[in-house]
C-alpha cells in the first residue's frame, strides 16, 4: 500500500516535471542586442562557425621533451554536427628525440585540413564533444649546432602528414573554450639522413583555448 501511495504522489510530479522541461526546451530565447544561438524545430543548430586560439604542449614519440605549441582552428559545422576544419600550429622550440639535434633550435609547423563531427548537447548546443582528422603538412626549420659539420647550416624540410584527435567545446552564448588532444604523424620515409629531414616524425599535442562562434 505504501508503494501505491508513493506512486500516486510521484507519478503526477514526474509528469509535471517532464512537461515543464519540454516547454522550457521549446521556448525561444530573445535578448536585446545579443546574438543568442538558436536551434531549429528539430533541435539541430542551423550552422556554426567557430574560431579558436589555443596553447598547449607537444609530447611523446618524436618529441624528446614536452615543448610549447600555439595555434588556431577555424571550423564550420552544418547543423552543429558535421563539417570541415582548418588547423595551424607552431612549436617555436620542438625538441626532437635525435641525439645530434640536442641544443638545435627547431621550429615545427603544422597545417591541416580536417573533417569534424560534433554532438551539440544542452541548451543552444552549449556543450559539444567532437572528433576530427585529416591531412596536411609538417614543416621543420632547424638551425644546426655550429660545432657539427653536416655540410648544411640548417634544415628546411616539409612533408605530407595527417592528424586525428578529439575533445570538447563549451559555450555561453557566443564565447566559449576548447580542449583538444591530437596525434600527428608524417607519411614519408626517412631520407638519406634521418638527422636532416623530418622522416617519419610523429607526436602528440594537447591544447586548450578560447573560442568564438557565430
Amino acid at each position: 500500500m505504501r508503494g501505491v501511495r508513493m506512486g500516486k504522489v510521484l507519478l503526477p510530479g514526474l509528469v509535471a516535471l517532464l512537461l515543464s522541461a519540454g516547454i522550457a526546451g521549446a521556448q525561444v530565447v530573445v535578448a536585446d542586442d545579443v546574438d543568442v544561438y538558436q536551434a531549429d524545430d528539430y533541435g539541430l543548430l542551423e550552422h556554426q562557425f567557430v574560431l579558436s586560439g589555443m596553447v598547449g604542449s607537444n609530447f611523446g614519440r618524436s618529441a624528446d621533451d614536452p615543448s610549447l605549441n600555439v595555434g588556431a582552428t577555424f571550423d564550420y559545422l552544418r547543423n552543429g554536427i558535421f563539417g570541415v576544419e582548418l588547423m595551424a600550429g607552431f612549436a617555436p622550440d620542438f625538441e626532437f628525440d635525435v641525439p645530434v639535434a640536442a641544443g638545435a633550435n627547431s621550429r615545427l609547423y603544422n597545417f591541416m585540413a580536417n573533417l569534424i563531427a560534433a554532438a551539440p548537447l544542452g541548451n543552444e548546443g552549449s556543450f559539444q564533444p567532437f572528433v576530427s582528422g585529416g591531412i596536411g603538412a609538417l614543416r621543420l626549420d632547424m638551425d644546426l649546432d655550429d660545432d657539427l659539420d653536416f655540410g648544411e647550416e640548417g634544415v628546411d624540410d616539409t612533408q605530407f602528414a595527417g592528424n586525428i584527435g578529439g575533445g570538447f567545446m563549451g559555450f555561453v552564448q557566443n564565447w566559449g573554450f576548447r580542449a583538444d588532444i591530437r596525434y600527428f604523424t608524417g607519411f614519408e620515409e626517412e631520407g638519406d639522413s634521418d638527422i636532416l629531414s623530418l622522416g617519419d616524425t610523429s607526436f602528440w599535442r594537447g591544447t586548450v583555448g578560447l573560442s568564438y562562434r557565430w
